[in-house]
């Protein structure tokens, strides 16, 4: 064994790649026959040459010799005499050239070109027969591109700090900026690379003379060339090839094998740092890709949300059940039935896989049928609150105690359902879908009876025993976080009566700044909207309308109760107008004059004192947009309800789930296929059928997740409007631990890349060995004999052996920071020119760096959690918060249907009867006690709440809208559906008949509005008393009107100041940036009211019909 002092650097990579490599003589290699060939050339033309100079010189001696024997005959007078000196000129001047090149006899020439070309055959016959006998005669359709090829596919970007533009991709392979195959591909960057590692400018950290002096100045010099780039705090040394084409992948590597250093927090980083991101929705498993990646994405302008399901204290808040509340407020039953399908599946499945079981599928329905109760008494009673997981035990419970003998309480609820539709049915208003889906999906349940019933609910406790856990209850009590939002950051929604239902409405976006659109503009718009009438538009071309700043347009379809949502993709400009008309073809004419038009501004928020609130990560101005006035033209004088969320950061939403209790990773899995189902939807209806950006669906630790409803759906049809799902997996057995081995060969299939890091699972090595083909390789065997007297014989003989390009003792046995990628879907280069997608190595100079060693600084775990200063969303909420009683419900239904209601196990507590001054008292109290958790403000805020506090008892008397407030209807309307927010936030039982008759005068079209109805009402002091002394409240109220009522100049200061309309408003939200709070996890505290008691969708709107109020 040879000693080496000093091992070579990629002395294994080496050995494993002589493998295979082929045995080849010297006769057998290209440059050896080559160099034979060009040698025996030489050699043949060089005796050509001889034969000429004989020839040429034996001609002269021939002629010499024929003049003398001439002269001798007497038959020439006079022979040239033969001298030896010009015989010895003409032989040199053969051999040099001119002598031979000067003569064209055909004697000389002729012999010469016929012996060479005779010895070039020979030789070229001699190069045959070696190519044939020596050269490796293999046929290999497999192996690993080169570093040319993946150049001219896929983009190059720096591997760190700097922001690129365009969109961002997957890493498939990196590269020094100085090694020398970087020098061979891009030798401009390879030299400036070299100058900046010289300067020091390629460190993670940029020096302090460049950071600090030499920085600063370029960018005061040059802001165009450092635009995006202001928050860059280091230089780059390499680059990375990604691959930006959406495209779903896997990724196998066992654990500790690094497919977060190598794959995930790269990948995190590559996205965040584009131009064009990505929205991100993460499953982290161990709570590491959050914490890890918080800072460096806020500080890239990211929107970072948790659903932190490890420590509800630092969550958002996410109800599963909203997406069906807001299928139900848009009258879409089949829709939000189809949702609390999707929920029942996954939660209280254990493993999330479909059971086959009767009592399992009969106690699934019968949990589908009793949420779709809670969302009828949600709606029944206006308050999404009631529809929450934890309603569905505490629901159960409820109606128990009013079991007896002969029935259970729930058959009993169900049956006075039964009795209410067929009420409302011979009244002649018809029945109620909802409820009749609620009969409908309680089939089973209903239909058993005796031990049968109570095996299926001792199988439904089982189910929904998680719903049980306080810690569910707490993360599952509302929701602060939009699932809608992830894909879509800009919504506008506007209500309409329902005579507009089924309508074609056409949505514009205009910039008010800009009035002369170019005559590009004027072309491509008349061209758009005219192309099915060409005559027309050619005869009436100067007459047709123009465009006036239009930045987006679209046609949208009324749903059946009146509602338009529409995701706006553009950005909206400083000063903008919303559009809504129905000048549409299909319309009826009486329609087609109805309007709606929006005006608003983009403003940057600022603080009490006028300055611009920057955000404490990425140090940008915090953008909101104001609406300022909203113009009603619609058939019949009806008016249009607005709904904006606006919000121009990506999205990051960190699914969080405890390591010791698989079964709440179901709700992780429930929101991501939420996430598809929603988004998806909505993107169907729209024109351009894609998002505004792609969601990335980093699946991490995939096999302890539940099924997700619809993946194979989210997998074969995402990608068409945006969904790309990055799925991480120890081995691909994995794969079959919650889907059938059939579901999991589909899953398998539609991923069209895969990066393997390391394994030592062989039916995954197995299976990417296979992937990666096969090789032909040369060897050759030696046969000798070794005889006595000097008779040893021997022979050579080569054979071909197929060999894998690797196998599965190499793939287990990859080294550090080794990456194989299969990349099937990258058949075209970047100008459009097919290639063959060989698959990826990135080994030796194409090593996968660690993120730690990359970007150890950016992306790191050294700090507290606390040091983030998350926002605790429910600790507001006690025990008895979480869990509602029924009762109430129960005896309300049976007091309407006309059913004695006995509760065998005591009155509750909620129906007892108050006085109206007890209920105020009452009310007193719980205000009181929901003042603990008042809103923690800034010193300028409590200074201006303290100020207004201590005058407030002054200015009881005083109006609370002046005549001037009064005269804007959009002020007016926001600040009645601001009022209707925060007395909503009282629960609807403790309501005194007092609150519950300004709450009716304060709905949409209502002949007589609250104070134009009751004018005597137009004080503080009534409104002190309707809001229970409540300060925190009335202060919110003061502020909305100081921010958005109109005022005079003076009063203009105001308007930049950071005042919040509630978030109790359903109408008020129009005014904010987006619903969710745009300060979120800021290091300075959010200044909104206080919203601790607050149900978790303000903006839920009940279908209230005419002449009904609030309770029905």
């Amino acid at each position: 064994m040879r000693f080496k002092l000093l091992p070579d650097k990629w002395q294994y990579e080496r050995e494993r790649a002589a493998t295979r490599q082929n045995y080849t003589r010297l006769r057998g290699r290209f440059w050896f026959q080559a160099l034979i060939f060009i040698g025996r050339t030489i050699r043949n033309f060089i005796f050509s040459w001889l034969i000429g100079v004989l020839l040429k010189v034996g001609g002269y001696i021939v002629i010499s010799i024929g003049y003398l024997i001439s002269s001798f005959m007497q038959q020439t007078p006079n022979p040239a005499p033969f001298s030896v000196d010009y015989l010895v000129l003409l032989f040199w001047q053969s051999i040099s050239g001119p002598a031979i090149l000067e003569d064209s006899s055909i004697v000389i020439w002729l012999p010469m070109i016929l012996v060479f070309g005779f010895l070039e055959i020979r030789a070229l016959i001699r190069w045959w027969g070696w190519h044939q006998l020596y050269t490796p005669n293999t046929q290999t359709t497999a192996r690993f591109a080169t570093l040319a090829e993946i150049d001219a596919v896929y983009k190059l970007i720096p591997d760190r700090n700097k922001f690129y533009k365009g969109s961002p991709g997957q890493p498939m392979a990196h590269i020094s900026g100085l090694s020398g195959a970087f020098l061979l591909i891009h030798p401009l960057l390879w030299v400036k690379q070299v100058v900046k590692s010289v300067l020091g400018l390629d460190q993670e950290n940029f020096p302090s003379w460049y950071a600090n002096i030499v920085r600063p100045r370029l960018i005061r010099k040059f802001p165009k060339a450092f635009e995006n780039q202001k928050t860059v705090k280091g230089g780059f040394r390499g680059y990375y090839f990604i691959d930006s084409k959406p495209t779903h992948g896997k990724t196998t590597g066992a654990t500790r094998s690094g497919k977060d250093q190598m794959r995930g927090y790269i990948l995190i980083d590559i996205i965040r740092r584009a131009v064009q991101p990505w929205n991100i929705v993460d499953t982290d498993a161990k709570n590491e890709d959050a914490k890890m990646s918080f800072r460096a994405l806020r500080e890239a302008g990211f929107d970072v949300l948790m659903v932190n399901i490890d420590d509800v204290d630092w969550s958002e808040s996410f109800n599963p059940f909203q997406i069906a509340i807001d299928y139900m407020q848009d009258g879409d039953i089949d829709s939000a039935k189809d949702e609390v399908a999707k929920i029942v599946q996954v939660v209280g499945n254990g493993s999330g896989e479909q059971q086959d079981e009767v009592w399992d599928q009969a106690a699934q329905s019968t949990q589908q049928s009793i949420i779709l109760i809670l969302l009828w008494l949600a709606r029944e009673h206006d308050d999404p609150a009631i529809a929450t997981p934890a309603g569905v035990p505490a629901f159960i419970n409820s109606v128990n105690a009013y079991s007896d003998k002969d029935s259970d309480g729930l058959t009993k609820f169900y049956e006075m359902l039964r009795k209410l539709n067929e009420m409302s049915k011979a009244e002649g208003k018809g029945i109620d879908p909802l409820v009749n889906e609620i009969l409908m999906t309680a089939g089973s349940f209903l239909g058993s009876s005796g031990e049968t019933k109570t095996s299926l609910m001792f199988t439904l406790q089982n189910r929904i025993s998680l719903y049980s856990s306080e810690t569910i209850a707490r993360l599952t009590s509302e929701s602060t976080i939009r699932v809608m939002d992830v894909g879509f950051p800009r919504m506008v929604k506007l209500h309409f009566t329902p005579e507009f239902a089924g309508l074609t409405a056409v949505f514009e976006l205009y910039d008010r700044d800009k009035s002369s659109p170019s005559a590009a503009h004027v072309f491509f718009y008349r061209l758009r909207n005219n192309w099915k009438h060409p005559l027309h538009m050619v005869r009436k071309w100067n007459s047709l309308a123009k465009p006036i700043g239009l930045i987006e347009s679209d046609h949208l379809k009324v749903s059946r109760t009146g509602t338009i949502q529409y995701p706006v993709q553009a950005l909206f400009p400083e000063n903008w107008r919303i559009k809504v008309h129905f000048n549409e073809a299909n319309n009826p004419r009486h329609f087609k004059d109805s309007a709606v038009e929006i005006t608003g501004v983009k403003r940057e928020k600022r603080k009490i004192g006028g300055a611009v609130r920057l955000d404490p990560y990425s140090k940008k101005p915090i953008i909101r947009n104001v609406v300022q006035k909203q113009e009603n033209h619609l058939w019949n004088g009806a008016k249009a309800t607005l709904d904006l969320r606006y919000s121009e950061k990506p999205m990051a939403v960190f699914l969080i789930t405890p390591q010791d209790n698989d079964n709440y990773a179901a709700l992780a899995s429930l929101f991501v296929s939420q996430v598809f189902s929603t988004t998806t939807s909505l993107a169907t209806k729209m024109t351009r059928k894609k998002l505004p950006a792609p969601i990335l669906y980093k699946l991490n630790e995939f096999s302890m997740f539940p099924r997700i409803p619809g993946f194979n759906n989210l997998l074969t049809r995402g990608l068409t409007y945006g969904h790309i799902v990055d799925m991480y997996l120890q081995n691909m057995s994995q794969l079959e631990n919650h889907y059938s081995k059939n579901e999991a060969k589909e899953i398998d299939g539609n991923m069209m890349n895969w990066w393997h890091i390391q394994t030592p699972e062989q039916e995954t090595n197995q299976l990417l060995s296979d992937q990666l083909g096969k090789v032909e390789v040369v060897t050759e065997s030696v046969n000798s004999q070794v005889g006595h007297d000097r008779q040893d014989k021997g022979n050579r003989q080569a054979t071909i052996q197929s060999r894998p390009l690797l196998d599965t003792k190499e793939l287990a046995e990859l080294s550090l920071n080794e990456m194989v990628v299969i990349r099937l879907a990258a058949r075209n280069d970047k100008h459009g020119r097919r290639v063959r997608p060989w698959p990826i190595f990135d080994t030796e100079d194409m090593l996968m760096p660690n993120a730690r060693d990359l970007i150890g600084n950016e992306f790191s775990l050294d700090y507290y959690t606390t040091d983030l200063r998350l926002k605790n969303k429910n600790a507001h909420l006690e025990y008895e918060d979480l869990f509602k009683d029924f009762q109430p419900f129960y005896e309300e239904l049976a007091e309407e249907v006309g059913v004695d209601a006995q509760n065998n196990s005591g009155n509750s507590p909620l129906v007892s009867t108050l006085t109206e001054e007890q209920m105020y008292q009452k009310l007193r109290e719980m205000d009181e006690q929901s003042n603990i958790d008042r809103p923690v403000y800034d010193q300028e805020e409590q200074v201006a709440f303290n100020q207004w506090q201590t005058e407030y008892e002054k200015h009881l008397d005083d109006p609370i809208l002046n005549e001037a407030q009064l005269a804007d209807a959009a002020f007016v309307d926001m600040f009645y559906s601001t009022l209707a927010g925060l007395l909503k936030q009282t629960y609807y039982a403790h309501r005194s008949a007092e609150v519950v008759r300004i709450l009716n005068s304060l709905l949409p079209n209502v002949a007589n509005p609250w104070l134009v109805g009751a004018p005597e009402e137009n004080n503080w002091a009534f409104l002190d008393k309707l809001l229970n002394h409540n300060m925190h409240k009335l202060w919110s109220l003061e502020k909305t009107i100081r921010q958005y009522g109109p005022h005079t100049d003076s009063d203009n200061n105001l308007d930049e100041t950071n005042f919040e309309s509630s978030p109790g408003a359903s109408f008020g939200e129009t005014y904010n940036e987006n619903s969710l709070d745009e300060d979120n996890n800021e290091s300075e505290p959010d200044y909104d009211v206080d919203d601790s008691e607050a149900p978790s969708t303000h903006k839920f709107l009940a279908d209230i019909k005419e002449g009904q109020g609030l309770l029905g």
